[in-house]
Parts: C-alpha cells; structure tokens; sequence
C-alpha cells in the first residue's frame, strides 16, 4: 500500500511540475509565465527545495486574451461617438473612467434597451432629425453657426448675380464641403455693391441654418492685406437666435460637445512640490 500511495504522489507531482504556470502582477496587468528548470520531486509534506535556478522564468503567450472593448448602449448623445439609442463598442478605460460615471451610457441589456426604446418613441419626429445630422452633428453645427463667410468676385459695374457655384466655392475655402442642393440663396440675388447678405445652408437635409456672408471685390493688384484679411471669419454671433429654433434642435445645439480625448486622459497622481526661490 505505501508503494502504491508513493507512485501516487509521484505521478501528482510530476503532474504539478508539467502544468506549473505562474501568474505575476506588475503595475496593474497580468503577466502569465513558467519555469524554464523545473523543480525536483519533494515529498508532500516538505516544502521543495527551490535554488536561484527556478526563479527564472519564460513569457506564456495568452491564447485568449481579455477583450479591450466592450459594447454600450448610449443613453445620451456623444459626440463622436454616437447618438442616443446606438449600440457602440468602446475601449473599456472610456466606458470606466468617463461614459459609466457621467451616466451617458448603459449596458445593451434586452431591459434597458425596451426601456430606452420608449423614451425614444415619446421624442418623435425630434429623434429622426438627430439620428439623420449623425454623431459629428453638434460641433459641426456650433461651428457653422458663428460662420461670416467671404465671397470673393471680381469687379463689375452693373453688379453681380450670385449663384449657388459662388457659394459652394466660398466655402470649400473654409474647410466646408457642401452640395448646390443644400444651399439657398438669398430672396434677391442681384447684388449691386459689396457688401453683407444672409443665405440659407442645410444640414443633412434636416437643420437649416441662416449664415452671413460678405461679398468683396477680387483686387486686380497684389496688396499685403485685403479685405477678406479683416473678416473674421469664426467665432460670430449667429444670425439666427436661439429662441427662434426648434427646442429640440435648440437644447442640441446649445449642449457643450463631449471631449472624449479629454475624457480618455487620466490626472496625474504626481505631487508637484513647491520650490521656495532664495
């Protein structure tokens, strides 16, 4: 019996040493690795006799390592990332650090989703304007808003006719690419001097917004500064005020966007130390 109960501890422990894998923690993550020499047979009740050999040890590859990402349900909408009701897969710093604790997002649980479902449909046709302008909508439109574009045409005596190509390249000079179709003139496009007018460009088809614009002479001579130069061109007041848009439209727009590079950056737990200068 005691030759049988021998082999059994032996085979256990030859087992043990052909499946030893270790586990370290270092800053926060999980390192697997094993023994490169493996560790003599010992008795069960004798701790083995480990030398400077065994402590050294070879990386384990992970065959299945942890998801980075995990999928949320936005209960809000984010900028960047996705209107209210998406299901979006995000890293799972984001979802932990800022989307949890801000409580812009939830898990995509068959609960949540009828429950979220139900406040869409009480918003309405307000919802289908949101899901149309898309995840970018917001900063776009805030940006648009305090637009004074330049429209630059060379000089004429009887005047100009202002065509929608006139404004479709005066915006493509500020970073704006826009269709002839979502641009509207103003109700008289003759224009005979220089100066301010108010046209009418749409947003995915579901937002108009009224944007100034200047139209200037083209100098014939080169000059260090011009006329476009002293325009601001970002940052104005809107033309159309807050009241008068629709008060869903209003409340996203008037929303400040979400930074979610910012959001992404954790503080430093680093104590500054304050120097006394002699």
């Amino acid at each position: 019996m005691q030759g049988i109960n021998l082999s059994r501890t032996a085979c256990s422990q030859l087992l043990q040493i052909a499946r030893q894998k270790v586990v370290l923690r270092q800053m926060g993550k999980f390192a697997m690795v094993e023994r490169v020499r493996s560790i003599n047979l010992h008795r069960e009740d004798r701790e083995p006799r480990l030398r400077s050999r065994h402590y050294i040890y070879r990386n384990i590859e992970n065959p299945n390592p942890p998801p980075t990402e995990i999928e949320v349900l936005l209960i809000d909408n984010v900028d960047g990332l996705g209107i209210m009701g998406d299901i979006v897969k995000v890293p799972k710093k984001l979802w932990r650090n800022f989307l949890c604790q801000a409580r812009l997002a939830t898990y995509p649980t068959p609960e949540n989703i009828v429950e979220l479902s139900k406040e869409i449909k009480t918003m309405g046709d307000n919802m289908a304007i949101l899901k149309k302008l898309g995840k970018y909508s917001r900063m776009t439109l805030q940006k648009i808003r305090g637009l004074h574009l330049p429209v630059e045409l060379l000089p004429s005596p009887d005047g100009w006719t202002l065509t929608k190509a006139h404004l479709k390249v005066a915006l493509r000079k500020v970073g704006i690419f826009a269709s002839e179709d979502s641009i509207t003139l103003p109700e008289d496009p003759h224009i005979k001097t220089p100066g301010e007018f108010v046209f009418t460009l749409t947003m995915n088809e579901a937002v108009p917004l009224k944007i100034r614009a200047t139209l200037v002479e083209t100098p014939l001579v080169f000059t260090e500064e011009t006329v476009v130069d002293k325009i601001q061109v970002w940052g104005n007041p809107p033309v159309t005020p807050d009241e008068e848009l629709d008060p869903a439209i209003r409340k996203f727009i008037t929303t400040p966007p979400i930074d979610l590079d910012a959001s992404m950056k954790t503080p430093s737990r680093r104590k500054e130390k304050n120097y006394i200068k002699y």
